[in-house]
């Protein structure tokens, strides 16, 4: 197994050093580290350049954006194997180590992830992930999906190079759900192992609070789309099931993020298209409710202390 390491850089500065400690004291060497510098302008790059260490190789693109990145750095690759890191997150020492160890015992698989948490200012939490039993095979990623967190987070996976090609590596045309669509691509197509335990770390930097404008949905949805081709092209009816949850689970962090921006009618023909695909899915129905409420009830309620937090 020869791991290559895909760091995206943009704007970086600070944190850049942290993430390449964290590859250089792996107990497991990987095969290389491809730092893709995507049109840095604060300087991101020398700090790369200032650490040297043999397996570096800093490459550089004008801003694409970090899919673009990803797929610079996976076409790059000396490895059949692909582990990313985002420049502002970390591993734990032994975070190839356990790859390795599954890739050893689930021989199967073209995808391996573990358990992450998460870190938010001084605070640490551990997102609500349906892994069980604590290691082996994942049978249904769309079900644990849309009951929790997403089950692979893009600092806590490693991909055969393969794979990535086969379903067509990172969408470029995204803004926001690049990642998932990609992980839902894999899950159709091959096995993918875990490990519950936590070797990977997810750095928020910045909070967003509950008054601030939030970024807003791609106007198209093309990650929407593509989900809906799935299922038709799908033929497995257990998986069916729980994609067409899945679906609609996006769609409710699409009414989400539009209910946040005040925008009612957008708001309004998400939460169709989430209930369209499941009529039982609750957390539609209460932020339906929520956006109907007055501004002065809503204004309390973020007083209490809601908040929420973006990468």
């Amino acid at each position: 197994m020869r791991i290559t390491v895909v760091i995206p850089l943009y704007n970086k500065q600070d944190t850049i050093q942290r993430a390449l400690q964290s590859v250089f004291t792996q107990t497991v060497q990987p095969e290389e580290i491809i730092v893709v510098n995507d049109g840095s302008s604060d300087g991101s790059e020398k700090v790369v350049e200032s650490m040297y260490h043999q397996l570096v190789k800093l490459i550089h693109q004008p801003n694409a954006g970090v899919s673009s990145a990803r797929n610079f750095g996976i076409k790059e690759a000396k490895g059949d194997w692909i582990a990313f890191l985002d420049a502002d997150d970390f591993w734990d020492i032994d975070f190839l180590e356990t790859i390795m160890d599954l890739n050893t015992n689930y021989p199967e698989a073209r995808v391996i992830m573990t358990a992450y948490k998460y870190f938010y200012e001084n605070e640490v939490s551990y997102p609500i992930l349906f892994l069980e039993p604590d290691a082996g095979i994942l049978k249904n990623y769309f079900k644990a999906a849309y009951r929790g967190s997403p089950p692979i987070w893009t600092g806590a996976v490693c991909i055969e190079r393969i794979a990535l090609l086969k379903i067509g590596l990172f969408p470029e045309n995204v803004r926001i759900g690049e990642d998932l669509l990609t992980w839902a691509r894999l899950a159709v197509h091959f096995e993918i192992a875990y490990t519950s335990k936590c070797k990977s770390n997810y750095c928020f930097p910045t909070s967003i609070e509950f008054d601030q404008k939030f970024r807003l949905p791609d106007s198209n949805d093309y990650v929407g789309k593509e989900l809906k081709k799935m299922l038709l092209n799908n033929t497995n009816k257990h998986i069916s099931k729980d994609l067409k949850k899945y679906i609609s689970h996006w769609h409710k962090m699409r009414l989400q993020l539009y209910i946040f921006s005040s925008m009612r009618n957008k708001s309004l023909s998400e939460y169709l298209k989430c209930i369209q695909f499941n009529i039982f899915n609750y957390k539609a129905h209460l932020l339906m409710f929520y956006n109907f409420l007055p501004g002065f009830i809503k204004r309390v309620i973020a007083k209490k202390g809601v908040k929420f937090s973006f990468k």
